[in-house]
């Protein structure tokens, strides 16, 4: 009887044990993820800062500008007077009709090109047949610079919204292929061995492997190529008199209104930064993998 006794107490002490060891584990881990996250947030802080650090020296550079040349047609306006022109335009309505005139532009053009370069890429990248048809004659465009193209676009296509969707549209799509092409045959091939071992059949490995192994590879692609197409749109926007941001700093340029191009020269910064930020964190929500294994 008493070592039945013993032996209930030895068990309860071992169970007893047992809880407190686990109890103090799922602490420990508890312990680890608050450091985590405290880790994490303050990393989140100090990257904060230094962004607000780098824009402000930036401005107090400008402003630095500004003070050693205030005067005459080559002057360099204060952040302050660029804030002043911005509320007037703002106020006249006539930043707000060039935005809206280049957002579309950019929507239309750069769309285009990037659903087609992006499919054709796709394609040549993974056949080598279409590869090689199509690649020579992409790489004999890729390196006419677009600008070159602007007098026949003018002479076929007039000086309206076509004309200008066309010179974003060629100045960008022929990158898109060929670094589309390139992502894709950077991927490791033991992929595709292994789609093939399970019997995948070849014209499924486009769409089963192909494309989810370098969608976060193309976002990256046309985040690249978008900043290319808001300068073509600038080199499309000086020809005729439709509104548009290049249209507004060639306006400013000819009639003296410094302000007006800074302003213009700012909202392309904006918007780059803007989109620049929503593609990236695009690309880490939808493919954190990738992040993570990069961040390695």
């Amino acid at each position: 009887m008493l070592g039945g006794s013993a032996a209930c107490s030895l068990a309860a002490c071992a169970l007893l044990i047992l809880l407190l060891t686990l109890g103090r584990a799922s602490h420990n881990r508890r312990l680890t993820e608050i450091e985590g996250l405290r880790r994490s947030h303050q990393m989140s802080m100090d990257a904060t800062l230094q962004y607000g650090a780098g824009a402000l020296a930036a401005i107090l550079l400008w402003a630095a500008l500004a003070t050693a040349r205030p005067d005459g047609p080559t002057r360099v306006p204060s952040p302050i007077a660029v804030l002043a022109a911005t509320r007037s335009l703002v106020a006249s309505g006539e930043l707000g009709d060039a935005l809206a005139a280049s957002l579309r532009r950019i929507a239309t053009g750069f769309g285009l090109a990037a659903l087609a370069g992006t499919s054709l890429g796709l394609l040549c990248g993974t056949y080598a047949v279409a590869a090689r048809l199509l690649l020579p004659t992409n790489t004999f465009f890729r390196y006419i610079p677009p600008t070159a193209f602007v007098t026949l676009l003018i002479l076929y296509l007039g000086i309206g919204e076509r004309y200008k969707y066309t010179v974003v549209f060629v100045g960008v799509f022929f990158f898109i292929v060929q670094m589309t092409v390139d992502a894709v045959r950077d991927i490791e091939r033991a992929y595709l061995e292994m789609a093939v071992v399970v019997g995948v059949t070849r014209s499924r490995i486009l769409a089963s492997v192909v494309v989810p192994a370098v969608a976060p590879t193309l976002i990256d692609i046309l985040r690249i190529n978008l900043s290319g197409a808001w300068t073509f749109l600038v080199a499309a926007e000086v020809v005729g008199n439709d509104p548009g941001l290049g249209h507004m700093i060639n306006i400013g340029r000819r009639f003296g209104r410094v302000e007006s191009v800074f302003v213009g020269i700012c909202s392309f910064g904006v918007i780059g930064i803007g989109t620049d930020f929503l593609l990236r964190g695009l690309r880490n929500r939808l493919f954190r993998w990738k992040t993570l294994s990069s961040a390695r």
